[in-house]
């Protein structure tokens, strides 16, 4: 009988040398044109192939994230977190890296030793661990120092959670890993959140040229949103596509328009770009701005309405 060759660091090392010599051979040939070449029906398989390589070499690399977080050797490497480390050396925006470590975290627990078996071995896919993971996490927030609780699960739950994620996509693990959230833990959610959370809702009315914005939203929607519009106003910002609110005459009440463009062109000339933050509201932390259609404006390369940054 056979046996497999034991494979320690220097073989790991060698076979991460060949895939990404490997990689650097089919992303030479895409860029230079293969994938014209190659037959329609030859496509979906061939797309399929390139997603799980992929994800199998994302799960080893959150596998090997988790141990190299717990070896604290980046301190010595004048990193003050491994997510710093992450955002330096991948090249991480701060919420993937987040993300990252929060999933190679949960991989380096005992608790979750099914789950990055079964991820290392390609039974199931990122996405599925994600959501696999979340849901767990959920409930052992809940559970707080039951024992049988615990052990319930991370053994059964986790379990059941695996066998869907293997046949099935990461919405149906999401919708699984809820009901059993909802079955283990019935009065989970205080009646305020459920009322909450069914009373969401938003609206967008077109008036005019601008947007009337109305509706309701729980504490986390509301949360989720702000981080939303605080990267896109951000982007602008960055992009030099905002500039200085209009000048209202203190008399009339109305935009004095030889004022607001002479601010413009201030803006320009000062080196920010064209770019000033929005003035203090009372009406809440965003509010929505429209710019006065002059020669000076249209000539902006600034949208016609956007958001705005208010304080709380």
């Amino acid at each position: 009988m056979l046996q497999t060759p034991a494979v320690g660091p220097r073989e790991v090392h060698a076979a991460l040398a060949q895939m990404r010599a490997a990689a650097a051979v089919v992303n030479g040939a895409i860029a230079d044109g293969v994938l014209i070449d190659t037959a329609d029906e030859a496509l979906p398989e061939l797309t399929a192939g390139l997603l799980a390589a992929a994800d199998a070499a994302t799960a080893a690399a959150t596998a090997a994230l988790g141990r190299t977080h717990d070896s604290g050797v980046l301190r010595g490497r004048g990193f003050v977190s491994t997510k710093a480390w992450l955002k330096a050396t991948a090249r991480c925006g701060d919420r993937d890296a987040a993300r990252l470590l929060a999933r190679s975290r949960d991989l380096q627990r005992p608790e979750f030793a099914a789950t990055r078996t079964a991820w290392l071995a390609g039974r199931i896919v990122g996405a599925g661990v994600r959501e696999l993971s979340l849901g767990l996490v959920a409930c052992e927030k809940k559970i707080r120092t039951d024992a049988e609780l615990t052990a319930l699960v991370f053994g059964e739950c986790q379990q059941v959670l695996l066998d869907i994620a293997q046949r099935e996509n990461a919405d149906h693990v999401r919708a699984a890993a809820q009901r059993i959230l909802a079955t283990v833990f019935p009065d989970g959610a205080t009646a305020d959140e459920q009322e909450a959370y069914h009373a969401q809702h938003l609206r967008l009315t077109r008036v005019g040229n601008e947007t009337d914005v109305r509706g309701m939203l729980s504490a986390e929607s509301e949360a989720l949103l702000s981080t939303a519009l605080d990267r896109i106003v951000d982007r602008w910002y960055r992009e030099g596509v905002l500039g200085p609110q209009p000048v209202l005459d203190p008399v009339t009440g109305e935009i004095d328009q030889e004022a607001t463009d002479a601010a413009i062109e201030a803006a320009k000339n000062g080196g920010t770009g064209g770019v000033q933050r929005a003035k203090p509201s009372t009406c809440g932390r965003w509010r929505w701005w429209s710019w006065p259609a002059s020669s000076s404006t249209r000539a902006r390369p600034a949208p016609a309405t956007g958001y705005a940054r208010t304080s709380s």
